[in-house]
């Protein structure tokens, strides 16, 4: 699971700077079933960042982003494995 959950987040890290910023984070909200508009993201964003220990200047590094996906409670986003693959399938096809 480890290794799917790294490549989720490499595939979101388009800058490559180990850190998921608000506009990186969206890409794997979308596919997760964020329709809000950008003021919303950036309001669920900065609660999330608040949530996991952090916060929305600096984003989410690989910990706090495999914490959101492991986490089955309403403050969390669990993703199964096959979830994971197949938005690293979605990704693909569409690059």
């Amino acid at each position: 699971r480890a290794v799917v959950v790294k490549t989720v987040f490499k595939t979101c890290d388009l800058d490559g700077n180990g850190r998921l910023d608000c506009k990186e984070l969206r890409r794997f909200a979308e596919q997760t079933g964020f329709q809000g508009d950008d003021e919303q993201w950036a309001e669920e964003f900065a609660i999330l960042c608040e949530e996991q220990g952090g916060h929305k200047s600096s984003g989410f590094n690989l910990d706090m982003f495999t914490k959101l996906v492991d986490d089955s409670s309403g403050d969390g986003c669990f993703c199964s494995d096959d979830e994971l693959r197949a938005m690293l399938s979605v990704w693909i096809a569409h690059h």
